[in-house]
C-alpha cells in the first residue's frame, strides 16, 4: 500500500488498521518511518548519482589539465629549440616569443599548485 500512497488519510488508515489488527496510530507511525527511510534513501541514491558525475567530471579536468601541460612543455621546447637555432628575427617577433615563452613556464608553475576551480569559466 505504501508503493501506491506515501500518506494514508484517516479513512484508508482505520481501514489499514482494522485489517493487520493494530491501533490506527501505530499504522500512521508505521507509515511515518517508511516515509523517512524512503527519503533517506532516495537522497542516498541521489548523493550517489551526483558523487559518480562529479568523479568523472574531476577525471575528465585532471586529464585536460595534464594535457594542456604536456602541450606548454612542447610549447617552451619549441621556443628554446627556435631560440637556439636563430631563427627568430629581431623584427619583433622575438618578443612574442618570449611572452609565450613566459607565459608557457608560467603556466607550468602555476599547474602544479592551483585548484581546479581556478581553471573553471
Amino acid at each position: 500500500m505504501f508503493e501506491s500512497k506515501t500518506k494514508l488519510e484517516a479513512r484508508q488508515k482505520l481501514q489499514l488498521a482494522v485489517e493487520l489488527g493494530l491501533q490506527p496510530r501505530q499504522v500512521a507511525i508505521w507509515f511515518q518511518n517508511k516515509r523517512a527511510r524512503w527519503k533517506s534513501k532516495q537522497l542516498e541514491r541521489e548523493y550517489s548519482i551526483l558523487r559518480a558525475q562529479y568523479d568523472a567530471l574531476l577525471a575528465n579536468f585532471e586529464s585536460v589539465n595534464k594535457e594542456k601541460q604536456s602541450l606548454m612543455k612542447q610549447l617552451s621546447k619549441m621556443v628554446d629549440l627556435l631560440e637556439r637555432q636563430d631563427l627568430i628575427s629581431k623584427d619583433g617577433f622575438e618578443g612574442e616569443t618570449k611572452c609565450v615563452k613566459d607565459e608557457a613556464t608560467a603556466s607550468d608553475q602555476s599547474g602544479e599548485n592551483s585548484e581546479w576551480w581556478e581553471f573553471w569559466p
